[in-house]
């Protein structure tokens, strides 16, 4: 009868979330999955099923389907879901609906006083996600918010005191970032991220007898400490590879050529597939010492082609964690490349991204520049002197109005 089908279900139930709960605890997420799925069966949005199912996906990179799930549940539930819901479109390259959901919810008063955890997770991911959208100084602002309200609690997640580091050299505020971990009290010797953060502080403010020294402490800190979590020698090398291409910059504006050179071929040999703009950081600026001509000059073009399609568009998975003034030189020097290379067409279309940039307006101003000169050499290189002419006419004009404004 009812009652008996009743029992029998509940009966399932208790063993499934006690198996749901094994599977969770040693982040067994395929399995984690299923039973989820299970439960959902037999409690259609059950809200505990549905947020291990989305943490599931998302461990196991199926950003979209996570979406889906949290999308596909019952609005009392989806209330309770912000987190998850967000996190899964950071992780699927949806920085502004993630943004979107978060400030739907921003304030909310109910969440603020229930859900105390809930709250400051949405609040280091918003952080997070005005970082990767750009804005740089409301992400600063918002992670010493965060320190000033709650210093112990953020005391206890040391990425939250990185990404503070991260956001105030991006917002151009290198020379401040000593003071303000001081301030909170954080060390900036905590962790090999963190002194891998304030060593890009130094190279910006131009101390780099500082920045050597901290680049040093986060490449044997961080071998160390990664070594520890049983990554390969080869794994290791991937992680720290924003290191080594730091390091070699470092020497780069010091003017030991020599040492930048073979930090960046050092970079591009990991054939890192988890740091593709940082590589293309390597490549490009390896590029710049040898030209298209010296010695790897000719691989490294070849390398530089690839960072864009066929359209002439930056790859995502470069584009995504690559600033502004990245992605611009980037496209230019992609260009250059093909120019070299005589790939014409393929020049033009890398010369029309990066035209969008500029009209979007999200290039500086000396890459119009750049662009002029790229402009002008490809219609020179296709035998259109006019047309070389009236581009450096362009910029001028434009350079004009600008300065005259």
């Amino acid at each position: 009868d009812k009652a008996e089908a009743a029992e029998s279900v509940d009966a399932s139930l208790d063993d499934l979330f006690s198996r749901l709960r094994d599977a969770t605890s040693r982040g067994a997420h395929k399995k984690a999955l299923r039973i989820s799925e299970s439960i959902l069966s037999l409690a259609p949005g059950d809200p505990d099923a549905t947020r291990c199912a989305v943490v599931a996906l998302s461990e196991l990179a199926r950003h979209d389907d996570a979406i889906q799930c949290v999308e596909d549940a019952p609005a009392d539930v989806l209330g309770g879901l912000t987190f998850e819901w967000a996190y899964s479109m950071y992780r699927a390259g949806r920085v502004a609906d993630a943004l979107d959901v978060l400030d739907a919810t921003e304030g909310d008063a109910d969440l603020l006083e229930e859900d105390r955890g809930s709250a400051s997770r949405c609040a280091q991911l918003r952080a997070q996600l005005l970082y990767r959208d750009g804005r740089f100084e409301e992400s600063a602002r918002m992670y010493e918010k965060m320190f000033e309200e709650h210093p112990a609690e953020m005391a206890k997640v040391p990425n939250v005191a990185v990404n503070l580091a991260a956001s105030l050299v991006a917002a151009g505020r290198a020379s401040e970032l000593l003071a303000t971990l001081k301030k909170f009290v954080v060390s900036p010797k905590a962790s090999f991220e963190l002194a891998f953060n304030v060593a890009c502080a130094c190279v910006s403010n131009g101390n780099l007898r500082d920045a050597d020294e901290y680049l040093a402490l986060a490449r044997a800190r961080g071998e160390t400490t990664l070594a520890d979590e049983e990554l390969s020698p080869q794994e290791i090398e991937d992680e720290l590879l924003p290191v080594t291409v730091q390091r070699a910059y470092a020497a780069h504006l010091g003017g030991d050529v020599d040492a930048a050179t073979e930090g960046y071929r050092a970079a591009i040999a990991t054939k890192s597939a988890s740091d593709a703009a940082t590589v293309a950081v390597a490549v490009n600026n390896l590029l710049t010492i040898v030209g298209p001509r010296g010695v790897g000059g000719a691989e490294a073009i070849k390398k530089m082609e690839k960072l864009s399609d066929d359209a002439g568009t930056l790859r995502a998975d470069v584009a995504r964690h690559a600033n502004e003034e990245q992605r611009s030189a980037f496209l230019a020097n992609r260009a250059i490349a093909l120019l070299h290379s005589n790939h014409l067409d393929r020049c033009r279309e890398s010369l029309s991204a990066l035209k969008r940039e500029e009209e979007e307006g999200r290039s500086l101003h000396h890459d119009a520049a750049r662009v002029a000169l790229i402009d002008a050499a490809l219609c020179m290189r296709n035998r259109r002197p006019a047309d070389a002419d009236a581009a450096l006419a362009r910029f001028v004009d434009g350079r004009g109005a600008t300065d005259a404004g």
